[in-house]
């Protein structure tokens, strides 16, 4: 068997973070992998070299989907459309050489935020798998290229095989028979990892893009009002700004305002969350909107007590832990002035049991071992029916 995979990006984040454990648990059943990536340098593709996974990348980068903001103008939103389709047609143009070169038996999208590899392989009759991982119109309000209906069309085509990394997701698409839902392989139990100090006072935590739709300004608002009662606990945010400095210092200015800047951290992108996580009060998740919620499961699985929006990917996890277990496994809030309530329970609170509890769900559903075993049982399916 011979999976070629596609990125839509060639950068870090949950996404590429799955892709990889999907690959290494592929590649270690026997299967030939390779990835293609948009762009020759970046994280993923470098953390896939030194896994000796062969990656292919075009001169120049392929297109994804763009987000049009209401403020754009009519010529603005023109130019962005005639970028994105030059690059689609020169990815596409790359892909097909690559597909002809290595011969996969499938390939498989790792993201909705990525057509190239649906357009090629209807063309040339190769099946396809896409993962589903983004609602893209809701939540982080994007605007797929061309359109919206054209996106929707795309899903809703048989050509295609889905992964949804959520049942939410299955639903909300109206996916069928032959696509199946799998939960993200989040954790992988073969790999260790040392948890040492890293702050001398306690602190909560958040990980992700500063982005709006992470929800960070609404967290920064409430734990400025929680901090205006109780001076110990410090927030600490790791994460990654993507050139949105305007978002940054709009948020710092609110900071400022309470001269709490002492007290509120930016550490920037870090490749030890785990660490961060296991020594965090409790890792707070406000994102409005989640496909999964990949850093929800890795914090359970460090043993870190989880505050999270009850929405989507996470609402889902919430549920599933609940149904599995009979209790809660995190402490949900719908509305942001429930965030403050909930930081002093954090603190005040014994979690021992259901952090307890929240790991032994993780184990059971979202190890790279269960997705990959599942995601390869379903690679058998798709070939099984190739004479049907």
């Amino acid at each position: 068997m011979k999976i070629l995979y596609i990125s839509h990006t060639s950068g870090n984040g949950g996404s590429s973070n799955a892709l990889i454990n999907v690959v290494k648990g592929i590649k270690q059943k026997g299967v030939d992998v390779a990835v293609v990536c948009p762009e020759k340098k970046g994280t993923l593709p470098d953390r896939l070299r030194q896994l000796n996974i062969k990656v292919y990348a075009p001169i120049i980068k392929y297109s994804c989907f763009d987000v049009f903001y209401p403020d754009k103008s009519i010529f603005s939103r023109i130019k962005v459309a005639l970028r994105l389709f030059l690059k689609e047609i020169l990815g596409e143009i790359y892909l097909y050489k690559v597909i002809k070169k290595f011969k996969p038996d499938i390939v498989h999208t790792n993201s909705s935020a990525c057509i190239v590899g649906y357009m090629v392989c209807k063309r040339m009759g190769i099946k396809h798998v896409w993962h589903v991982r983004e609602y893209l119109d809701k939540g982080f309000k994007w605007t797929p290229f061309p359109s919206a209906s054209a996106h929707f069309k795309r899903m809703a085509d048989k050509f295609s095989y889905k992964i949804a990394i959520t049942q939410a997701i299955f639903n909300y698409y109206h996916f069928q028979s032959n696509d199946i839902n799998i939960y993200d392989g989040v954790i992988d139990t073969n790999k260790s990892f040392n948890v040492l100090q890293v702050f001398d006072f306690p602190f909560f935590l958040f990980v992700g893009n500063i982005t709006e739709a992470k929800g960070v300004k609404c967290l920064i608002e409430q734990f400025l009002i929680f901090h205006s009662h109780e001076k110990r606990h410090h927030l600490v945010l790791a994460g990654a700004f993507n050139k949105n400095i305007i978002l940054y210092q709009r948020l710092n200015k609110i900071v400022e305002e309470y001269k709490a800047q002492d007290f509120v951290h930016w550490l920037g992108f870090r490749d030890d969350v785990y660490n961060l996580m296991s020594n965090a009060t409790a890792l707070i998740v406000p994102s409005y909107n989640e496909g999964f919620g990949f850093i929800m499961a890795e914090a359970m699985y460090c043993g870190c007590l989880v505050i999270g929006r009850d929405t989507t990917g996470l609402k889902e996890q919430f549920d599933l832990g609940r149904k599995v277990t009979g209790s809660e496994i995190g402490l949900r809030f719908k509305e942001n002035s429930e965030i403050v309530k909930l930081m002093f329970r954090a603190i005040s609170e014994d979690f021992s049991n259901m952090k307890s509890m929240a790991k032994d769900v993780v184990v059971q559903n979202y190890t790279s071992d269960v997705n990959s075993e599942r995601i390869f049982n379903f690679y058998n399916k798709i070939l099984s029916q190739k004479n049907a």
